[in-house]
């Protein structure tokens, strides 16, 4: 089972970039409903994947554990 997160063009960035980040790591991914697609309208793709990688880096995404 797949659990496919959407993001639009309107979202709240950081909003958006901190529940994927939770989704992706919570509870380890040992449940059947861990984060495993995303799915990001081109217009704000790169902005999210930077910011994710940079959230990622800072550990803030590790607050979901």
């Amino acid at each position: 089972m797949y659990l496919i997160l959407k993001t639009y063009a309107n979202c709240d960035m950081e909003d958006a970039v901190t529940t994927v980040g939770r989704a992706a790591v919570r509870n380890h991914g040992q449940i059947c409903l861990a984060g495993s697609r995303l799915i990001v309208h081109e217009s704000i793709a790169d902005a999210f994947a930077e910011r994710l990688i940079l959230g990622t880096h800072r550990g803030c995404l590790a607050l979901a554990l």
